[in-house]
């Protein structure tokens, strides 16, 4: 896995698989998932996120972004749509 996630603002941290099924958890609950429902999506989506970053050794965090979107959609359009537009609002 990439161990090293270059944030928007240019730092480097950490990949944090905590802070991404957070991230999912929160979308999915904000479309009104069930939570073991909910924690089903999370563990597949970050296992997915996961695999595609695992021959990196740096990924940026819209390029995580875009990746879970587009594996949130195969799961949920609803909590997509949730994941997608939390910058919008926040």
């Amino acid at each position: 896995m990439a161990s090293t996630v270059v944030k928007r603002k240019g730092h480097e941290e950490k990949f944090s698989e905590a802070k991404l099924r957070g991230a999912v958890l929160g979308a999915c609950g904000a479309a009104h998932m069930e939570r073991k429902v909910s924690m089903e999506i999370s563990k597949k989506v970050v296992a997915e996120i996961k695999a595609w970053a695992d021959k990196k050794k740096a990924v940026s965090s819209d390029d995580i972004f875009r990746q879970t979107i587009k594996a949130l959609k195969k799961h949920d359009k609803n909590a997509s749509y949730m994941y997608e537009t939390h910058r919008d609002i926040s």
